[in-house]
């Protein structure tokens, strides 16, 4: 059975990943699929909510590093 997400969880799953984190983790965080984490980020489930696309091929970890 799908389960479907709420604008709220949609939103979060958008600033969880702007804030360097990925989707396996935001997966476990939320109890969704990592799938679902990445079909929403690519705009192909919610797009209404997010806008559209929102993660565009590999991050660049350099902000988020400490050095």
């Amino acid at each position: 059975m799908r389960k479907l997400l709420t604008e709220s969880q949609v939103m979060e799953i958008v600033q969880l990943f702007q804030s360097g984190m990925g989707c396996n983790k935001i997966a476990k965080r939320l109890d969704i699929s990592a799938d679902v984490c990445r079909a929403v980020l690519r705009g192909r489930n919610y797009r209404k909510v997010t806008g559209g696309r929102v993660m565009h091929g590999k991050r660049d970890l350099s902000q988020f590093s400490n050095g």
